[in-house]
């Protein structure tokens, strides 16, 4: 990249809001590493603790920002449009029947696009559905089998205490014992199938931790072998050594 190339992009970051905050330069004094923020709180400095062999391009990096964590739940629920549904062939046709040639006769390049822009907007609303994703309240590790018998055993509950039929809370204790059989069985596929996907994506594993502890805090009391924490620091230390203990660099493709 040329340095007047190089030169704009702090500046279209800027125009946005946003603002390089690194200032830590590597063994060739020079800074190859950006780090963009809207928030005047963030801090970067260097780490002198890295979990892996240093870069002499790339120094390690400590990013803090603080974060107002009030809020006990975050609901992720909301809409978005399923271009994955769209009907195609309805957009084909809903463009097609403009004469885009004369429509742009008519405007300059702004207001043509903006023209443009406007069909394919209402293309959008009119041809791709529009869904709504609402954040599950079961544990991950719950699939579409087990959420069914659960739904079918709190049916059945109900049935019963309305009842009071004997055949009733037989349907019911059946579902319910086998609603307790495939969860002991759900949970331990889940945290296999977890734990051998570690390395290639390691979100799943800890939004795993995340959800046992109800907690999104550092546990203090860790162990790794025959060492056990007392802080958050002998903790995050513990980590480290456990990480670097299984990377490797054949997984990397940069």
């Amino acid at each position: 990249m040329s340095p007047s190339r190089g030169a704009c992009i702090p500046e279209t970051f800027a125009t946005c809001g946003f603002f390089q905050k690194n200032n830590i330069v590597n063994n060739v004094n020079t800074i190859l590493d950006l780090v963009f923020s809207s928030s005047k709180l963030i801090s970067v400095e260097q780490s002198y603790e890295p979990v892996v062999p240093i870069d002499p391009y790339h120094p390690t990096l400590n990013i803090s920002l603080p974060i107002n964590m009030s809020s006990s739940h975050c609901n992720r629920s909301h809409s978005f449009y399923n271009f994955r549904k769209a009907n195609i062939e309805d957009v084909s046709l809903f463009l097609s029947s403009f004469d885009w040639c004369s429509t742009f006769e008519l405007y300059n390049v702004d207001a043509a696009f903006n023209t443009f822009y406007d069909a394919l907007h209402k293309s959008v609303l009119d041809f791709v559905p529009l869904c709504k994703f609402i954040d599950s309240k079961f544990p991950p590790w719950f699939d579409k089998g087990l959420k069914n018998i659960l739904f079918l055993k709190k049916k059945a509950h109900i049935k019963f205490k309305t009842s009071s039929n004997a055949h009733d809370y037989r349907e019911f204790s059946l579902l319910r014992a086998q609603f307790k059989y495939e969860s002991k069985k759900c949970l331990p596929r889940y945290v296999e199938r977890i734990e051998s996907s570690l390395i290639s994506n390691p979100t799943d594993y800890w939004k795993f931790v995340k959800n046992k502890r109800s907690s999104s805090a550092i546990p203090k009391v860790v162990s790794y072998r025959d060492s056990t924490s007392t802080n958050e620091q002998e903790a995050a230390n513990l980590f480290s050594t456990y990480f670097s203990s299984v990377f490797s660099e054949a997984h990397l493709n940069l």
